[in-house]
């Protein structure tokens, strides 16, 4: 387990309901405050947010947090409208990453946008970086110079960066990994009745998990955080909350630890096909 791997907030459920086992969202601002400040006691390093998350950066501005804030670019506004509104929003005069969660490789206009983000390092904007989904576009990312850092899904059923040497290889060149989706928008850690119908196929790879871990007395979350904080070349990991008891769950889970041996049983669980667990297909 590498000790320098970070806790990063997650905010995408902070002010809206998101995932496919959220319920309606009904904290009101007050609490977002008090959640995002009871970050701060907790070991989180940072905050990762969108300006298309409800009215999370709304929220984050008005606690006053002094924790790292990673957002990302708006995809229906310009880099300078997008920067500008986020910092309004944010209450800061830098954003310490600015994400642009587009597809490099596909998108003359994403490209614009990454020019449009790498001239404002260091005029409001402290690192460029690129949110991605597939290898493709990681390796995109690896070999262009203006990103110097990457997000990707990493868990327990997708480890299609954790076993091909990716994340050593962005960290050999400098570049830092943040994984995110390491529950699986909760499935991980959810009862296996909880799914909704149009995810029956990813029961039988759940149940393997969840099996592990009662048979080896350890929670789900803490397997599911075990896995991935070992693995080489990540920076951080990205858990969200909605809650301050949720938010509690995850810090004291966060430092739990799990023997090797149990870890590697992980391992032999076959990996979901890529279609399952991507995020984009889901519905509810």
């Amino acid at each position: 387990m590498a000790e320098t791997v970070e806790l990063v907030l997650g905010t995408a459920q902070l002010a809206q309901p998101y995932g496919v086992l959220a319920r309606a969202n009904t904290s009101a601002l007050s609490q977002q405050i008090d959640l995002i400040r009871l970050a701060e006691s907790l070991r989180v390093v940072a905050i990762d947010t969108s300006p298309v998350y409800g009215g999370a950066e709304k929220a984050i501005g008005a606690s006053g947090t002094q924790l790292e804030i990673h957002t990302k670019c708006h995809p229906n506004l310009s880099v300078e409208e997008s920067i500008q509104m986020s910092m309004d929003s944010l209450r800061r005069d830098t954003l310490d990453i600015v994400y642009l969660h587009e597809s490099l490789e596909r998108s003359h206009e994403a490209r614009r946008k990454l020019q449009g983000l790498a001239e404002h390092v260091g005029y409001g904007v402290g690192a460029v970086g690129a949110s991605v989904y597939e290898v493709d576009e990681f390796l995109l990312a690896l070999d262009t110079p203006e990103v110097s850092v990457i997000q990707v899904p990493v868990s327990i059923l997708d480890r299609r960066f954790a076993e091909t040497g990716l994340l050593d290889r962005a960290a050999n060149l400098g570049k830092k990994v943040f994984a995110r989706s390491v529950l699986l928008q909760g499935l991980l850690v959810a009862d296996s009745g909880e799914l909704p119908l149009a995810l029956a196929s990813l029961r039988p790879y759940l149940d393997k998990v969840g099996d592990i871990a009662d048979r080896n007395g350890v929670s789900r979350i803490c397997l599911a955080l075990s896995y991935v904080k070992r693995l080489p070349g990540l920076s951080g990991i990205i858990v969200g909350a909605s809650s301050a008891s949720e938010l509690e769950v995850v810090a004291s889970e966060f430092l739990c630890s799990i023997q090797g041996e149990v870890l590697d049983l992980v391992e032999q669980v076959e990996a979901a096909p890529w279609d399952l667990v991507d995020p984009r297909k889901w519905s509810r």
